[in-house]
């Protein structure tokens, strides 16, 4: 009886034993499973934060890079500064930018605390030299370090090589745009210590190519960890990073087995229902947590999608930004140039210098149709240009047009010849500003491209309906023509067909994109044949419309304006509130030749000083000042005035949106920079006169 109750009692123990080990592995790896899903959740997150914190400050390298190429880089620091300046604060997370002409840093933002890095020739610097071989070879965007900087801190650097044009060979490089990413901030900004206090530890590491060994970048991570790491893979450009993560060793699990299995044979029927309800309900929870992923999976490509529509975005509006900013910039000091030059031209001059002031008066007016024409790229593409018809002398307008080409004609010893149709009518509705660009494009090509013979242009017209015409331009030249593979290349933006006349003959390879734009935006339609070394004919038409006697009437109405300021009362002064220098001395000039009583100040708080103490007939007020800028100013005047003061606008940018804020923030009218002096005395005698007593205001 005891033997087979021993035998008995030896079996129940024994399968309770091998089902206390059952239970055991189960439950091991149950928790093992939990286990994976918990280090990939943590790991995707955290993977996806590093990738978020490194991608987002490189995108400043493109901006940089592309500034490079279109403007073949930088003249001085304070240059680079202010255009760095702007790229920094659209691409958060950027330590510094630096450009290096041949591998050698020659300037750097900010220029504080980065001296030494000054003249670091990259190639020189064993640390660097594979590195920066590696990023021109590629020819793309390159993640490296992190390094030890020369001007001291630690830094993750991303260089992308740049070429002077699209034949990206070793003897078209320029140099580098780097970015820098400062360590202990990426380490910061990634909140490592939350890791760690999840009960997770993790290791970042780096190689140069896939067969290379791998560098640790950062680790909390130890040799005994090695067999249970979770690698995860990093998406950044052309390198490769990877993020592991390893749970904290939990002896809690060890512990609770042994006390599992001591328990078990006294709860072992009771222990098995209870497994069957908590494996059942482990089921669920793991088919949610799947479920779950599922979820947050389609989440994590929905917002990758509207980051990169995002980027996209920032990408287009920061280019915009720069164009706008930069045509700021040069209308600033241009508007003073061209300004004294139309002044200089007033006075006594001889012929040999009346020639010189002219022709420094037409390269000025080309640097200004440049100007305008990286301007109109901008807005051509963000579909922002509008057209503008008023009255206007197809003659005159072709006069004018042909003028500009006279001298460089006559330098170069070929001939322009113009043929205006009898039956063309002579006042057409037209956008006059756009036509003339059109046209002194396409003849300013052919003059450039010809070298001897001729240049015509001819103009026909075809009646459609009742005072509706087709407008036929054609422009023939005997230049150089262009080969037929290269069609393709010639209406496309920053484009020309070769290398070699991009150098030979200068040019951004704006003018004809902008041209083709136009012209379809006019409802017009653009051709072109050519033959190499024969020559190229370029012909378009553009629908018009007769308006017969609209011009006289608007040219009397300028004449009489031109003499109203003889009749202006004397007690009338003017506020000038304007920060450049050179642009003060313009308009004190203009407005001390022609008699009127002015004030200036630099900004817009200088401004409201000014009005508390003076009255003022009118206001000439600088969009873009220190401080306080035009449109601000303007709002606060407008708000604690006692007596109305006319405002004109002195802006850069005289686009719909421009003076549209101009005029939402008080302003009355507007002139634009550069601006001749006649134009600029004519606005401001307009609205002298409304101050008037007696005037219509």
């Amino acid at each position: 009886m005891t033997g087979k109750f021993f035998i008995r009692s030896l079996l129940i123990v024994s399968v309770m034993f091998i089902a206390g080990i059952i239970f055991i592995v189960l439950l091991n790896k149950n928790l093992s499973e939990q286990e994976v899903l918990t280090v990939n959740k943590a790991g995707f997150s955290l993977a996806s934060k590093i990738e978020d914190r490194v991608n987002r400050p490189l995108s400043a390298a493109y901006a940089l890079a592309a500034i490079i190429k279109t403007y073949g880089g930088f003249s001085s620091q304070q240059e680079f500064e202010s255009i760095a300046q702007k790229i920094t604060e659209l691409y958060d997370g950027v330590s510094f930018l630096a450009a290096a002409p041949n591998a050698v840093t020659s300037f750097i933002y900010p220029l504080h605390g980065n001296e030494k890095a000054i003249g670091h020739d990259l190639l020189n610097d064993p640390k660097r030299r594979d590195d920066v071989l590696r990023t021109i070879q590629s020819r793309s965007l390159t993640l490296s370090g992190p390094y030890e900087l020369v001007q001291g801190g630690v830094s993750i650097l991303g260089r992308l090589a740049v070429f002077r044009d699209t034949d990206e060979t070793e003897s078209n490089f320029w140099g580098l745009a780097v970015v820098s990413i400062d360590l202990s901030k990426l380490l910061y900004d990634l909140e490592l210590d939350s890791i760690l206090d999840s009960g997770f530890l993790y290791e970042i590491t780096r190689k140069d190519s896939p067969s290379d060994q791998e560098k640790i970048i950062l680790t909390s991570i130890g040799e005994e960890y090695d067999k249970k790491k979770y690698a995860f893979s990093l998406n950044l450009p052309n390198s490769f990073w990877y993020l592991y993560i390893a749970p904290k060793k939990n002896r809690a699990y060890d512990i609770l087995a042994w006390e599992v299995l001591i328990l078990f044979i006294v709860l072992l029927v009771a222990f098995t229902i209870t497994y069957k309800l908590l494996k059942q309900t482990y089921d669920i929870k793991t088919a949610n947590m799947e479920l779950h992923m599922q979820i947050k999976e389609k989440e994590k490509i929905e917002l990758e999608l509207i980051a990169a529509k995002k980027n996209a975005d920032t990408a287009n509006n920061a280019k915009s930004l720069f164009l706008a900013n930069m045509s700021h910039e040069i209308k600033t000091p241009l508007n003073g140039i061209m300004g004294f030059i139309s002044l200089l031209n007033k006075t006594a001059l001889d012929k040999e210098q009346k020639e010189l002031v002219k022709q420094a008066e037409i390269s000025g007016r080309s640097l200004k149709s440049l100007i305008s024409d990286i301007l109109d790229i901008s807005k051509i593409e963000a579909d922002k240009i509008e057209l503008n018809t008023e009255p206007s002398d197809i003659r005159n307008l072709i006069d004018e047009v042909v003028t500009i080409f006279l001298p460089l004609v006559k330098e170069k010893n070929i001939r322009l010849s113009v043929d205006i149709s009898k039956d063309t009518p002579k006042v057409l509705d037209l956008d006059t500003g756009r036509l003339k660009q059109i046209l002194i494009n396409l003849i300013g090509n052919a003059v450039k491209f010809t070298e001897q013979g001729e240049v015509s242009l001819s103009v026909r017209t075809q009646e459609t309906t009742e005072n509706n015409h087709r407008l036929l331009f054609s422009i023939k030249d005997s230049g150089i023509g262009i080969a037929e593979n290269d069609f393709e290349k010639l209406f496309k933006s920053f484009s020309q067909v070769d290398s070699s006349t991009s150098k030979k003959y200068g040019g951004t390879g704006l003018g004809l994109a902008i041209s083709k734009k136009l012209i379809e935006l006019m409802g017009g339609v653009i051709t072109f044949k050519s033959t190499k070394e024969y020559g190229s004919t370029f012909e378009f038409f553009i629908p018009v419309r007769t308006s017969p006697g609209q011009i006289e009437l608007k040219k009397h109405d300028s004449d009489v304006n031109n003499n109203t300021n003889n009749s202006m009362s004397s007690d009338l002064k003017i506020l000038v509130a304007e920060d450049n220098p050179i642009n003060q001395k313009l308009i004190s000039h203009i407005l001390f030749k022609n008699g009127f009583d002015y004030e200036l100040v630099s900004n817009g708080i200088q401004a409201m000083q000014a009005l508390k103490s003076n009255d003022y007939s009118l206001i000439l007020m600088d969009c873009n000042m220190p401080l306080k800028d035009g449109f601000e100013t303007s709002r606060q005047i407008r708000m604690t005035e006692t007596r109305y003061h006319p405002i004109i606008a002195i802006t850069a940018d005289s686009s719909r949106e421009d003076i549209s804020k101009c005029m939402s923030s008080g302003m009355d009218d507007f002139i634009s920079k550069p601006f001749e002096p006649d134009e600029f005395i004519n606005k401001i005698t307009h609205w002298l006169k409304k101050t008037e007593p007696g005037s219509d205001k």
